[in-house]
């Protein structure tokens, strides 16, 4: 149980920094890019999000990091990973 409140705790941290600081970032003009407007696009986009969680998990798990290191490292690349696929939103 202590793990799981572990990985919830670091995930709502760290997705509450990474979503107002981007969603800052973005309204403010300090950051630019193009949103994919197709499917297509979105379909990509979805895949280099996952391809980019499963490699941070990947070397999560080979730095050998301690039950409660790993959980709050899966909680920072879940948060992560969020933010990029609500990346387009941002924009509004």
């Amino acid at each position: 149980m202590k793990n799981i409140i572990t990985l919830i705790l670091s995930f709502v941290t760290f997705y509450a920094i990474f979503n107002y600081s981007v969603k800052y970032l973005v309204q403010n003009n300090k950051i630019s890019f193009k949103t994919p407007k197709d499917a297509k696009g979105k379909i990509i986009w979805t895949i280099i999000c996952c391809a980019i969680y499963i490699v941070g998990y990947v070397i999560v798990d080979f730095i050998g990091l301690g039950i409660i290191g790993f959980n709050i490292a899966r909680g920072f690349l879940l948060a992560v990973f969020i933010t990029l696929l609500l990346l387009d939103t941002f924009k509004k």
